[in-house]
C-alpha cells in the first residue's frame, strides 16, 4: 500500500493547524446566546423531568445511528432508524432489508457509538481535562466492532486493512476526491506533536469562555485537520463538538445525515479560512436541540399531572409570576411591541416599493398593503395557522396566548399572499423569552366563493429570532433589523417564484 500523492495532483495542501481567527468573536452567535441563557436558568427544572429526560435519551440514541450513516458506515432506511430512535438500539427492530450489513453488526456499531458517548458523560462528571489518551479511548470505545478501514494498494484498488484502534495512524490517510484531487491530512510524523497544540489550544479557549458553538466548531475543523487516526476521525470530531456542548450544560450535537450537504459544505469553508458556516450549523442544531427539549418538558408536565397537580401547579406559576417574572415580562413585552413596530415599517418600506414600481404594470387587478397589530390580546388568536405551521417547521412551540404583536404585508395580483412577521411567545408559560417568525402564506378561495383560506405557509427567514428581557432594547434592535431585513428580501423572492 502507498499514498498516492505522487500520482495523483493535490488539491488541499495540509498546513499545521491555526489557533482561533483573530475575529473569533464575531463569529459568535448572539441569538444562541440568549437562548442558551434561557435554558440555563431553568435546566435544573427541567432537566428533573420524566419528558426532558427521554428527550435526551431520544437525542442520544439519534446521535448514535446519525453519526456513522454520515459516514457511510452502515445504511439504515429512515423507518428503521425512526425505530430505534424510540424504542432503542436493539437488533431485533433492524431487518435485514433496512441495511446494508449485517444487522447484528450494525446493532453491536450503534452500541459501541452509544458507549462512547455515554463515556462523555462520565468524562465531565469526573470533571477530567481533554487530553490526547482520551481521544485515543473515545476512538478505541466508537470504533470497538470495526475491525478494517478501507485503503488503496499500489495499483490504486481498494483494499481492507487491518485498523489499529486508539492508535495514531502510520501511514498517510488523503483521501481521493471526487474531481480526482487529493486532500491532504497531517503526515503520520507530525501527528502527535499537532495533537499536543489541538489540546493546549482548546484548554487556552475554556479560559477566554469562548462560546461553544465556535470552539466546537473550532475544534472539530482542527482535528480533522490532523485527521491522527487510520478511520474513524469524522466519528471522534462529532463526538469532541458534543463534548464541548455538554461541558457546557447544552444538549448532544446531532449532525444528522440530512445535514451532510451543509456540514460538508461547511468544513469545506472552514478549510479555506472561514469558519462561520460551520459555526452557524452548529448553532441551529443547537438552538432546534434546546426547543425540542423545552416543548417535551412542557407538553409532557401537561398532560400527565392530574387536575389537583394540575390546579396547584397553576398556582404555584401565578405566584412565581407574581414574584419573579413581572417586570421581565414588562420588559419583554415592550421590546416585543417595539420590534413588531419595526417589521410594520419594514414591510411599509416594501409597500411602497411594490406600489411604484410594480402596480403601474399590473394595473388595477394588484393591491398591496400593510395591517399590523401590537399585542391586543383580543387578537392574540390571528393568524395563529401561520405562527403555528411556521414553528412546527422551525421545530419550536409558538404560544400565541402569552403575547401576539404582528405585522402583514398583503400582495394581492392575480392570486393572494401574505408576507406575515410574527413576535410571540415560546413554551407553555413565559419566562423571559419571545420570538419572532416569518413566512409566505397563499390564499385561495373557499369553494363558494365566499371567502378564502389559507393553503401553504413558508417559512422566509432562516431561523427564529429570539427576543430575551435581559438584552438592551438598542441591542435587539440592531439585531432584529437585519433579520426582519433579511426575511423581507427572501420573502419577497419566494413570492416572486409564485408569479
Amino acid at each position: 500500500m502507498t499514498d498516492k500523492t505522487a500520482t495523483n495532483p493535490v488539491g488541499h495542501h495540509w498546513r499545521p493547524i491555526e489557533d482561533l481567527p483573530d475575529n473569533w468573536r464575531n463569529l459568535v452567535d448572539t441569538d444562541l446566546a440568549y437562548l442558551v441563557e434561557y435554558w440555563n436558568e431553568n435546566r435544573d427544572e427541567l432537566a428533573s423531568h420524566e419528558g426532558v429526560q427521554d428527550f435526551n435519551r431520544r437525542l442520544q440514541r439519534e446521535w448514535a445511528i446519525e453519526t456513522g450513516l454520515i459516514e457511510r458506515i452502515y445504511t439504515l432506511d429512515r423507518g428503521t432508524t425512526e425505530i430505534l430512535v424510540e424504542r432503542g438500539l436493539q437488533e431485533n427492530l433492524i431487518a435485514a432489508s433496512a441495511t446494508d450489513r449485517d444487522p447484528a453488526l450494525v446493532s453491536d456499531i450503534l452500541r459501541d457509538h452509544a458507549m462512547a458517548l455515554d463515556g462523555l458523560f462520565d468524562f465531565i462528571k469526573r470533571d477530567r481535562e481533554l487530553s490526547t489518551s482520551f481521544v485515543k479511548e473515545l476512538h478505541a470505545v466508537l470504533l470497538a466492532h470495526q475491525d478494517t478501514a478501507s485503503a488503496r494498494n499500489t495499483l490504486g484498488r481498494r483494499v481492507e486493512m487491518p485498523l489499529a484502534k486508539g492508535e495514531y495512524k502510520k501511514r498517510p490517510n488523503n483521501p481521493l476526491r471526487p474531481d480526482g484531487l487529493l486532500h491532504e491530512y497531517c503526515p503520520p510524523e507530525q501527528v502527535a506533536s499537532e495533537m499536543d497544540r489541538l489540546i493546549a489550544m482548546h484548554a487556552s479557549h475554556a479560559r477566554e469562555k469562548v462560546p461553544p458553538e465556535v470552539e466546537a466548531a473550532w475544534l472539530h475543523h482542527r482535528f480533522a485537520q490532523i485527521h491522527p487516526f487510520q478511520d474513524g476521525n469524522g466519528r471522534v470530531a462529532r463526538a469532541l463538538a458534543t463534548l464541548v456542548m455538554i461541558r457546557e450544560g447544552l444538549l448532544t450535537l446531532v449532525v444528522t445525515d440530512a445535514l451532510r450537504g451543509d456540514y460538508l459544505d461547511g468544513l469545506e469553508a472552514a478549510d479555506d479560512g472561514d469558519l462561520e458556516p460551520l459555526v452557524r450549523l452548529f448553532a441551529d442544531i443547537q438552538r432546534r436541540a434546546i426547543y425540542g427539549a423545552v416543548s417535551m418538558a412542557r407538553t409532557i408536565i401537561a398532560g400527565k399531572k392530574q387536575l389537583k397537580a394540575v390546579v396547584q401547579s397553576v398556582a404555584d406559576t401565578l405566584q412565581v409570576r407574581r414574584q419573579r417574572l413581572a417586570s421581565e415580562w414588562d420588559k419583554a413585552k415592550d421590546m416585543g411591541v417595539a420590534l413588531g413596530q419595526a417589521a410594520e415599517r419594514h414591510l411599509q418600506r416594501a409597500e411602497a416599493e411594490l406600489k411604484t414600481t410594480l402596480a403601474p404594470a399590473l394595473g388595477a387587478q394588484s393591491d398591496f398593503w400593510v395591517t399590523s397589530s401590537p399585542d391586543d390580546p383580543g387578537r392574540r388568536s390571528y393568524y395563529r395557522y401561520q405562527v403555528v405551521e411556521t414553528a412546527k417547521a422551525m421545530q419550536y412551540f409558538a404560544n400565541t396566548n402569552v403575547f401576539h404583536a404582528w405585522a402583514v404585508l398583503n400582495l394581492q395580483t392575480d392570486s393572494r399572499h401574505e408576507l406575515f412577521v410574527s413576535i410571540h411567545g415560546t413554551g407553555h408559560d413565559f419566562r423571559g423569552l419571545l420570538v419572532g417568525s416569518a413566512c409566505l402564506a397563499t390564499r385561495e378561495r373557499t369553494g363558494d366563493g365566499d371567502g378564502t383560506i389559507v393553503t401553504k405557509v413558508q417559512p422566509v427567514a432562516d431561523r427564529p429570532f429570539q427576543i430575551s428581557y435581559r438584552e438592551a432594547l438598542t441591542d435587539a434592535r440592531r439585531r432584529f433589523e437585519q433579520w426582519i431585513g433579511d426575511g423581507v428580501v427572501q420573502g419577497l423572492v419566494a413570492w416572486q417564484e409564485t408569479l
